[in-house]
Formats: structure tokens, sequence, C-alpha cells
């Protein structure tokens, strides 16, 4: 599965960036028709279908979405007592 990031969906079309386009059209020579998958940076992941493919721009038309994909199902709460030792609170919440 090839997935690609693209923030610029509208009307059911997605426009590649430059840099994403070089990668699908150069790296990985997809075609017009090809499938791939597109998150756009909100929680949304696409199947999408080429339509036109160029050497700096690529876009590609919706076929199917899921809007809120990677949402965990519960909601975590953390509580942790504040200490003296600021280097191991830093811990925690890096952990």
């Amino acid at each position: 599965m090839n997935l690609f990031y693209v923030p610029d969906i509208q009307d059911g079309l997605a426009h590649f960036s430059e840099e994403e386009a070089r990668h699908c059209v150069h790296v990985l020579r997809h075609r017009p028709g090809d499938e791939v998958h597109l998150v756009d940076g909100r929680g949304g992941l696409h199947r999408a279908a080429l339509t036109e493919v160029g050497k700096r721009r690529c876009r590609a038309r919706l076929l199917a979405s899921t809007p809120e994909f990677g949402k965990p199902p519960v909601e975590l709460h953390l509580a942790v007592a504040p200490t003296k030792n600021m280097a191991r609170f830093e811990w925690v919440v890096e952990k």
C-alpha cells in the first residue's frame, strides 16, 4: 500500500504537492488509473485513483473515505503527582 500525505483535497479531487508528486511518479512509477491511499492530516484516510500524472504534479479522484481513521476507541487521562525532581516529571511526560 502506497500512502501519500495530501492536505489539499477539495470536491473529491486530491492535488499532490510537488514533492509528493515526484515521489509518486518518478520513484514509485505510478501511472493514471493506479489506486493509492491518501492521508489529509486531519484524521482522514482516502482511497483514490490517479487521474493526472505529470513531472511535477499529480491529481487523484477519491474513491472512498474514512473520516476519523486511527482515532483511539477510548480517551486516556494520565494523572501524575508533582515531584521536586523536575527531570523525573519530564521523563514521565516524555514516555
